[in-house]
């Protein structure tokens, strides 16, 4: 075996791979998280000299069992088997390789692809696979020497030296025990299983070296080969089932044969020769695996003419009583006349009798048929050609598959058991829309020829409504799933980014930013002067906001940074209400420019609807669309609504379309604004927010001056790039440094969002102190001194020698923005109804010099307690109030 090199950096380390990062201990003591790339894993083992290959990956979460990206819902080596796909993938193992070009070509078109590690004599390695407690039983009392060792979900690799020779797989050498040597790989850390468990280093190849491969496992090795020599050649024995049978796969798909074809030809195969016969489904998993790769491609001037080809095949089935040939000539079988064929199957079954199935044999050349009208060989000027005028069942599968593999890279979607499609709209904004059956017949017609076969041949024609509508109507499709759409690169759940546009299969995210959006690079590891100044970017954004209170500025970070981090958060996230005394003071504003930074655009808007049943339609409206931020404007009456208190705490929301007896079920991963003067939550809703509150503390806060941004918005959506770029890199410096976490208020149901949100603030230093501590109080009001204090209403008298009785206030303001009702002044109805709409109210009171005054709280509490004095003891705070100026 070749002398492996260490791991460069990584030696003296403890390693293992996961996704997306590498967890690394060193001398046990000290554990971190270093930001690494599962193409800097395949490098690492290039460098040693080993061949590495892409593998399918499996997509775990969502609440949904882990499924491969392969796009077979039914595959049974999730994340295990070779990578194929248009676009320069491997055609086998035999494609391995240790170039450093290669390699870093295939992560980077497919960045989450797991990792093979090619076995055999050209790499030196021996694997043995030991599984479950079968497995460890198999080889119980058989000398182990120490080497590397990999622990898997359910067993563990153990690597050795190739011994000398060559030496084929063996699957099933031991009950459990499996040998990947010649023509076999195996899944390398840096890995995931479709458990979720990542493929670890338990002996990691620097801290023990490669061990010869025990005398015993040699031995049985060469019995196991010298056994299957010994089979008389029309039987396949155990050990050689799969080589064999893959073999035979793979000259059917060379020759053009379909996934259908092939699997009735192996089915037909493994029952007829293989003792004992695999199971079906290791049938079924060859028959995809190998279906995978593209058939040969042909020259029709070439090739002889099919009846020749048969002739040759019959004449060779009459002198070896063979039936293998007759599986590999399908694709030949398929294309003679019926009356060809029925006199071919005639001959053939005079030369075998029972050792050809008839049945399996009619279904190959079925599959075979129609491959050739779909696949490959049935295309006309590049186009999939489907025959119509047969069953429904059969132009309607076939016509989903012609969509299928249209859609790469994917446009096609599935979302809330609906099929939808990604579509901008006339302002370039990104649109989810459910595919009707115009839309799925125009894109058939586009990506396939319909013909009807006639008398005189083929007449082309369109597709009919029937068959779109049988697909339609299948409700499983095996299309990607899509979360929503993101209009600016946000984060994964492991740090990584989200950045080229189009779907990204990690996160089920579909990127659509707006034409002309640049975004500058973000750094992996961000150094302190370059998240200084990516902070200084962000607090320019928000530095002429007059915050009350720095807990007000520490939570406006937060409602920024959340539709950046909203992609990695699994859980729900809480509502940010904006708040001010009176208008004017730049709530709509704030979160105008919160929509512009997400979106480029103003974000989805609605007033808030008085009752509750129309809370849910806008909701379900919303969300349906794929919206990611939407805004509440104006809020001026309390807010409760239950609809949107259990929205606020989904991660899918669930309604009746209007109009229909039909369920949608979108996934909600919006981020929700409010905004409103003094605003008051009522039922649910106020702990499932967070409050951000505004005050200019002057009568008319619209015609403040003095601004360093004067036209804040067309300066936010002229540095939008900018400011994106500043916020990916707080949020990744946080995802470098370990995602440390801070101390700050608990925020049940919101855990997951506060602790991300809230340690990613600690990078701001003085702006992270405050975060979450100013918040509703369970009564609707803010829950912090200020909020406390805040008194109900502000006047004065008018004329402070003559302050009136205290049955009718006397003070009115003049020029004010406050509105006291028909008479304009302030009086008492007022004052109890709604003393929410008063708090913090500025007002301009007209003094003996003309100035504006502002009434103190002491003075303006006086008032009001007169007020509820001179109304008489109608109420328990108007008694209490009477009983104490009765003591005075």
């Amino acid at each position: 075996m070749r002398r492996a090199r260490p791991l460069g950096a990584l030696r003296r380390f403890s390693t293992c791979w996961q996704a997306g990062t590498m967890r690394t201990a060193l001398s046990g003591s000290l554990t971190m998280e270093m930001p690494e790339s599962r193409v800097a894993c395949a490098l690492a083992y290039a460098e040693r000299g080993w061949r590495v290959l892409p593998l399918w990956w499996p997509v775990i979460g969502n609440g949904q069992p882990a499924h491969c990206t392969c796009g077979d819902p039914a595959c049974s080596s999730v994340g295990k088997h070779l990578l194929s796909r248009p676009g320069g993938a491997p055609e086998g193992v035999h494609s391995a390789t240790a170039d450093p070009e290669t390699i870093g070509r295939w992560w980077q078109q497919w960045p989450y692809a797991n990792i093979g590690i090619a076995c055999g004599p050209d790499t030196g390695l021996l694997v043995l696979d030991i599984d479950g407690v079968e497995g460890r039983g198999s080889v119980e009392g058989q000398h182990l020497p120490p080497t590397p060792c990999v622990r898997t979900a359910n067993g563990s690799h153990y690597y050795y030296v190739h011994p000398a020779g060559e030496s084929k797989n063996a699957v099933g050498l031991l009950p459990g025990v499996d040998v990947r040597a010649a023509g076999g790989y195996v899944v390398a850390p840096g890995s995931t299983h479709a458990t979720g468990h990542s493929y670890e280093w338990a002996v990691s190849p620097d801290d023990a070296p490669f061990a010869e491969c025990p005398q015993w496992l040699v031995q049985l090795l060469r019995s196991s080969e010298h056994r299957q020599q010994d089979v008389p050649g029309d039987r396949v024995p155990e050990g050689q089932r799969n080589d064999t049978l893959t073999s035979l796969a793979g000259t059917m798909r060379r020759r053009g044969m379909g996934e259908a074809a092939i699997r009735a030809a192996l089915l037909a195969e493994n029952a007829e020769r293989c003792d004992p016969p695999l199971p079906a489904a290791e049938v079924d998993r060859i028959a995809r695996s190998v279906s995978r790769y593209a058939p040969e491609p042909t020259d029709a001037g070439a090739s002889p003419p099919p009846g020749d080809h048969v002739e040759q095949l019959v004449g060779r089935v009459v002198q070896t009583h063979d039936p293998q040939p007759v599986w590999q000539a399908v694709p030949a079988l398929a294309r003679l006349t019926r009356t060809q064929y029925g006199s071919v199957k005639q001959r053939l079954t005079e030369a075998l009798r029972d050792r050809l199935n008839l049945n399996d044999l009619d279904a190959a050349v079925r599959e075979a048929r129609a491959e050739l009208r779909a696949g490959t060989n049935g295309r006309r000027d590049g186009q999939p050609l489907v025959v119509i005028g047969r069953q429904l069942r059969e132009v309607a599968d076939e016509a989903l598959g012609v969509l299928v593999r249209a859609n790469e890279p994917p446009e096609l979607f599935v979302r809330s058991g609906a099929l939808v499609g990604v579509a901008p709209d006339e302002r370039h904004r990104p649109v989810i829309y459910e595919v009707g059956v115009d839309e799925l017949r125009a894109r058939l017609a586009r990506v396939a020829d319909f013909v009807r076969q006639t008398g005189n041949g083929e007449r082309d024609a369109n597709p009919p409504e029937e068959v779109v509508r049988s697909v339609l109507a299948a409700h499983r499709w095996p299309f990607p799933a899509l979360e929503t759409v993101v209009e600016m690169p946000v984060l994964r759940p492991d740090g990584s980014l989200v950045s080229e546009h189009g779907y990204d299969p990690s996160t089920r995210l579909y990127l659509a930013p707006k034409p002309d959006a640049e975004f500058p690079p973000v750094p992996d590891q961000a150094s302190r002067e370059e998240v200084q100044a990516a902070l200084a970017l962000v607090v320019e954004m928000i530095v002429d906001f007059p915050f009350v209170e720095q807990a007000s500025e520490a939570n406006a970070l937060g409602l920024l940074l959340t539709p950046i981090v909203r992609p990695a958060i699994r859980g729900p996230i809480p509502i940010g209400l904006v708040d001010a005394p009176q208008a004017g003071t730049g709530k709509g504003l704030l979160a105008a420019c919160v929509a512009v930074v997400a979106t480029g655009r103003s974000a989805a808007m609605f007033p808030a609807p008085r009752d509750d049943d129309e809370w849910r339609k806008r909701i379900t409206a919303a969300l349906a669309s794929g919206a990611s931020v939407i805004l509440i404007d104006n809020l001026s009456l309390p807010l409760q609504a239950p609809s949107l208190a259990s929205a606020l705490t989904a991660e899918v929301w669930q309604d009746r379309v209007l109009g229909k007896s039909e369920t949608v079920v979108p996934p909600q991963r919006a981020t929700w604004i409010v905004t409103g003067n003094n605003i008051t939550l009522r039922g649910d809703l106020p702990r499932r927010c967070y409050w951000i509150r505004l005050d200019a503390a002057v009568p008319r806060p619209w015609q403040r001056e003095g601004f360093r941004h004067p036209d804040l918005l067309r300066w936010v959506l002229q540095s939008r790039g900018r400011l994106v770029s500043a916020l990916l890199t707080l949020a990744r410096a946080w995802f470098a440094a370990g995602q440390p976490r801070s101390d700050m208020p608990q925020m049940g149901s919101y855990e997951e969002w506060a602790g991300m949100v809230g340690g990613i603030l600690p990078w701001g230093q003085w702006l992270s102190r405050g975060f979450l501590e100013f918040h509703p109080s369970p009564d609707g009001g803010v829950d912090t001194p200020l909020g406390r204090g805040a008194v109900a209403a502000t006047w004065c008298p008018r004329n402070p020698e003559n302050p009136g009785t205290r049955r009718t206030p006397t003070s009115r303001t003049a020029g004010s923005a406050v509105d006291f009702g028909r008479t304009g002044e302030p009086h008492t109805a007022c004052l109890r109804a709604r003393p929410q709409h008063w708090r913090r109210r500025q007002v301009c009171i007209p003094s003996g010099t003309g100035d504006d005054l502002m009434a103190s709280d002491k003075q303006i509490e006086a008032n009001r307690q007169n007020a509820l004095a001179s109304t008489g003891p109608r109420t328990e705070e108007g008694k209490a109030i009477v009983a104490q100026n009765a003591l005075k």
